[in-house]
């Protein structure tokens, strides 16, 4: 599946990552496809294993869109004082009209 990356500066997606124990630090939407995708956290996540079910909420900074996905989490990687993570989305698929749909395109900032 083919993965799309995100803009990190202007028109960043903030990531707010919650599971049914805690809220983890705050972090950024790296890439996405329509199955899933990959969050970058702003702290080492050790506690949350594979497999765990998240609530992602991404909010667009710049037009202050929001949507709250569900999905499990399926691999994870700490980078320096940050953690990569792949989620999966419970539904299988990101749905229709959501504001993540035009960053599916991989020609989206042409």
């Amino acid at each position: 599946m083919r993965r799309t990356p995100v803009p990190l500066m202007t028109g960043a997606v903030r990531a707010e990552l919650v599971t049914a124990e805690q809220v983890f630090p705050r972090g950024q939407l790296w890439d996405i496809s329509p199955i899933g995708a990959c969050l970058v956290v702003r702290d080492f996540i050790d506690e949350l294993l594979d497999g765990a079910l998240v609530t992602v909420r991404l909010i667009c900074e710049s037009t202050h869109q929001s949507l709250e996905v569900q999905g499990q989490a399926r691999w994870s990687h700490p980078e320096l004082r940050s953690t990569f993570l792949g989620i999966h989305f419970a539904e299988g698929s990101l749905r229709q009209g959501q504001f993540l749909e035009s960053y599916l395109d991989p020609h989206w900032a042409d």
